[in-house]
């Protein structure tokens, strides 16, 4: 009877999202990120050191700006879901998952018209001038 009991009660939190890992809205996004490498590229329209020189800067999203580095884009929406990037990827950045260093299944944010940023783990993906680079949450400052 125990078994039966744990059994639904498992069953029913892996059904309700409780089990699950991923939060899945904007708001998981929020605050600032710094970035810590190139994953990968699509498309480069831009010199190597020109992608490198983004790398050490950050990333910082809010409910209605999505600013790299330097670039400041004003957010018309912001949606977050977890969908199969792979087609997105191809569509949007003429690129596969392995250059954007992401699995099949990922959360992703639609910031329109800005672009998307990509959850990896506990950082983000974002794309800028034809690279992919791996973002962590900031470090606070006291």
């Amino acid at each position: 009877m125990a078994r039966r009991m744990l059994a639904a009660f498992l069953l029913a939190a892996s059904a309700s999202g409780f089990a699950s890992s991923t939060v899945g809205t904007a708001a998981s996004f929020y605050g600032a990120w710094h970035v810590d490498s190139i994953v990968g590229y699509g498309e480069v329209s831009v010199s190597d050191d020109e992608l490198r020189r983004l790398v050490g800067q950050q990333v910082v999203i809010s409910k209605d700006s999505l600013k790299i580095g330097s670039d400041d884009c004003s957010v018309n929406e912001m949606q977050a879901s977890e969908q199969d990037i792979t087609s997105l990827l191809l569509r949007e950045y003429k690129a596969g998952r392995k250059d954007a260093g992401l699995s099949a299944r990922t959360l992703a944010l639609n910031a329109e018209p800005c672009g998307y940023v990509f959850r990896s783990g506990k950082g983000i993906v974002v794309y800028q001038d034809g690279a992919f680079y791996r973002a962590s949450r900031a470090k606070r400052a006291y």
